[in-house]
């Protein structure tokens, strides 16, 4: 409808800003991580949430999420699971912080779902590390979980990467 159409396009960008600074974990256009204690339980979910971000960010010119760990004292993000029950922390939560940011998953939520639910979580969690928002249906950076584990970027987060990356290096 009309109605939407004007709502879906009166905010054009879908960031993640806080007190006027992007929250990224990206550096020159690269993301260094690395597991904070030895592993993750979603390693597969990982590198396809991994390589759904590189295959789009280098076919554009983007960011490079390194394809494998770097020392934690040089690391950008660090991966971990964290079990809690609290509905505050359901599937993963991206926290930006001074030193290496965090990416934590939640074994108690994220062992309820299919694999493609898992790799939905860790390529919208990644979204948020690259520097994006919650948006909307149809879109990984969508505002909520649901259970059909999209997989694909949707037309509004591959706009928000764009303009991203536009910006860069001002912003990455």
């Amino acid at each position: 409808s009309l109605l939407l159409l004007v709502m879906q396009y009166s905010r054009k960008h879908y960031l993640n800003f806080w007190d006027g600074q992007l929250q990224t974990a990206v550096a020159s256009k690269v993301i260094k991580w690395n597991w904070y204690n030895a592993t993750t339980t979603y390693t597969t979910a990982w590198y396809a949430g991994m390589n759904t971000w590189n295959t789009y960010g280098n076919s554009v010119g983007g960011v490079s999420i390194a394809t494998s760990t770097t020392a934690t004292s040089s690391a950008d993000l660090l991966v971990l699971d964290i079990a809690s029950s609290s509905s505050d922390f359901f599937l993963g939560t991206y926290t930006p912080l001074v030193g290496p940011d965090q990416l934590k998953f939640n074994p108690y939520f994220m062992n309820q779902f299919d694999n493609s639910v898992k790799q939905y979580t860790v390529t919208h969690e990644l979204g948020h590390a690259l520097g994006l928002g919650h948006s909307y249906l149809g879109n990984i950076m969508l505002s909520y979980a649901t259970s059909t584990g999209q997989t694909a970027l949707g037309t509004q987060d591959i706009s928000d990467y764009d303009y991203l990356n536009t910006l860069s290096p001002t912003l990455w």
